[in-house]
C-alpha cells in the first residue's frame, strides 16, 4: 500500500512539471466529476427512496405542517397504531389500475384500524365506530377539509385493512380516493422524531460533499495515470528522434 502511494506520489509530482498537461488533465478531471455529480443527483438524491429503506424522504405537501417536504422520516418495523405516521405502498387495486405505482411509496396518518368502520362527517369530524377521535395534529382549517363528497367518506374495514389520510387534508392522495390500505402493503411505522429541514439539507449537502471529494480524489489518480504513460511516452519519442 505504501509502494503504491508512493508511486501515485512520484508520478503526480511528473505530470505537474509538464504544466500543460497537468492543464488539460485537470480539466478533464474536472468534467468527468461534473458529470457523476449530475448523474449521481438526478438517480438518487432527487428520486423516492426504495421502499426497502427504513430511511425515507418526505416529498410533497401532503403531511403538512406535521411533515414537509425534503425532511429525513426514519421509520421501522413496529405495530400498527391509532396514530403512527406509516410508510406504505399504494394498494393493490390501485396498482392494477395504475401498474406505475409499483414503485412509489407514501406517507400518511393512519386513521381506522382493521375492524373498525370510519364515517367522516360534513364538518370534518371523522368518528371511528360512531366515536369521535382525537386529531389534535391538525389544524382547523385542515380539519374542516377531511369531509370530500363522493369519496370514501364511510368505510368499514375488514381484518387486516387500515383507512390512512394525509393531515393536509386538502393536498392529500389517501383512503379517501382509493380506499383502504392492507396490512402487507405498509412498510414502516414512523420511529423517531423527523430531521428539519436545515438538518436534512445539511446532512445531504455534508455526505454530498465527502464522497464528491472522493469522487474526484479517484478520478483524478485515474487521469494522471493515464497522463502519466502518454507524457513519458512522448518524452521518450522526442528524445529517440533526438538521438537519431
Amino acid at each position: 500500500m505504501k509502494e503504491r502511494i508512493n508511486s501515485i506520489r512520484k508520478k503526480n509530482k511528473y505530470v505537474m512539471s509538464k504544466k500543460s498537461w497537468r492543464y488539460l488533465s485537470g480539466t478533464i478531471t474536472f468534467i468527468i466529476s461534473i458529470l457523476i455529480m449530475w448523474f449521481t443527483v438526478s438517480a438518487f438524491l432527487v428520486k423516492a427512496v426504495p421502499s426497502n429503506s427504513f430511511i425515507n424522504i418526505v416529498s410533497g405537501e401532503s403531511m403538512e405542517p406535521t411533515l414537509r417536504s425534503g425532511q429525513f422520516m426514519f421509520a421501522s418495523d413496529e405495530a400498527v397504531k391509532r396514530g403512527d405516521i406509516i410508510v406504505s405502498h399504494f394498494p393493490q387495486a390501485l396498482l392494477d389500475i395504475r401498474p406505475e405505482k409499483k414503485s412509489v411509496t407514501i406517507i400518511k396518518r393512519v386513521i381506522g384500524l382493521p375492524g373498525e368502520t370510519v364515517d367522516i362527517q360534513e364538518d370534518g369530524t371523522v368518528l371511528v365506530n360512531n366515536v369521535e377521535i382525537d386529531e389534535s395534529y391538525l389544524t382547523d382549517e385542515h380539519k374542516k377539509l377531511t369531509y370530500m363528497e363522493g369519496k370514501n367518506n364511510h368505510v368499514t374495514l375488514n381484518s387486516t385493512q387500515y383507512f390512512i389520510m394525509g393531515d393536509n387534508r386538502d393536498d392529500s392522495y389517501d383512503s379517501r380516493y382509493f380506499g383502504p390500505v392492507n396490512i402487507d402493503d405498509i412498510a414502516g411505522v414512523q420511529s423517531t422524531a423527523p430531521t428539519s429541514q436545515t438538518g436534512t439539507k445539511s446532512i445531504v449537502i455534508m455526505i454530498y460533499l465527502c464522497v464528491m471529494m472522493l469522487v474526484y480524489k479517484l478520478i483524478d489518480i485515474a487521469v494522471i495515470e493515464v497522463f502519466y504513460k502518454i507524457v513519458t511516452k512522448t518524452n521518450r519519442g522526442c528524445k529517440e528522434n533526438v538521438d537519431e
